[in-house]
C-alpha cells in the first residue's frame, strides 16, 4: 500500500484532537426533543447554530439554557491536540496533500483554526458535514473529498478512529483506511495506536 499512497486524509475529534471535558451537550439538548434522531442528523448536516438549535427544540423556552450554553463553552475550551499531532502533520506537509473529513456540528468546525490545524491543509480540503450537507459514513462524502483534493481515492489513506466512518466508510469509496486505536480496546487488523503509525503505511 505505502508506495500508492498519494495524501492522507484524517477524523478531526478523537484523531487529531481530544475533547478532555465532555458534556455531551448536544445529546443531552437534543435528546428532549420529539424528533431525536431527524434533529441529531439535520445538526450534523446543516449549519445550524446551538441558538437556533435550542428554538427548534423549545420555541416556546420553557427550557432555560444557558446552563447547556455553558456547557458548550466549557466543552469547546477544553479542545487540544494529542501530544503527536503537530509532529506528524509537520512530518506530512509538503509531501502529501492533507485532508479532513468530519462529522461535527456547527461550533465544533472552530477548532480546526483556533488550533492551528490550517497552518498544515487547505481549508478547501476539510469536508465538514455540517458545511457540506453529509455526513460520515455515506459513500459521497469520501467521494467529494476525493474530488475536491483531485487525488484518486485508491491514492488517499484515511485515518481515524471509528471503524464505520473511518475504515469501513473510505473503503466503500475505494479508498484506504487505516483504524486509530488509542486504547487497544477496538478488534480490527489494520491498526494503529498513534497517529506516528502511519508511517508504516506511506512511503517517506
Amino acid at each position: 500500500m505505502a508506495d500508492k499512497i498519494k495524501a492522507v486524509v484524517f477524523d478531526l475529534y478523537g484523531t487529531l484532537v481530544e475533547i478532555r471535558n465532555k458534556t455531551h451537550v448536544y445529546h443531552r439538548l437534543i435528546e428532549k426533543s420529539a424528533n431525536a434522531e431527524e434533529l441529531g442528523h439535520l445538526v450534523l448536516t446543516k449549519m445550524i447554530s446551538f441558538a437556533q438549535l435550542a428554538q427548534m427544540i423549545s420555541p416556546d423556552r420553557k427550557i432555560d439554557f444557558r446552563a447547556y450554553q455553558l456547557d458548550l463553552l466549557k466543552e469547546l475550551g477544553s479542545v487540544v491536540p494529542y501530544p503527536e499531532t503537530f509532529d506528524v502533520l509537520e512530518r506530512l506537509r509538503g509531501r502529501f496533500p492533507l485532508g479532513l473529513i468530519s462529522n461535527v456540528a456547527m461550533p465544533y468546525v472552530k477548532a480546526f483554526s483556533d488550533l492551528g490545524l490550517d497552518r498544515f491543509m487547505n481549508r478547501l480540503d476539510c469536508s465538514f458535514s455540517c458545511e457540506c450537507g453529509m455526513k460520515k459514513p455515506e459513500k459521497q462524502i469520501y467521494q467529494v473529498t476525493a474530488q475536491i483534493m483531485r487525488v484518486a481515492p485508491q491514492e488517499i489513506l484515511m485515518v481515524g478512529d471509528s471503524i464505520e466512518c473511518d475504515v469501513l466508510g473510505p473503503r466503500t469509496a475505494e479508498m484506504n483506511s487505516v483504524l486509530l486505536d488509542r486504547t487497544g480496546k477496538l478488534d480490527f487488523p489494520e491498526k494503529i495506536s498513534s497517529l506516528e503509525g502511519i508511517f508504516d503505511y506511506i512511503a517517506i
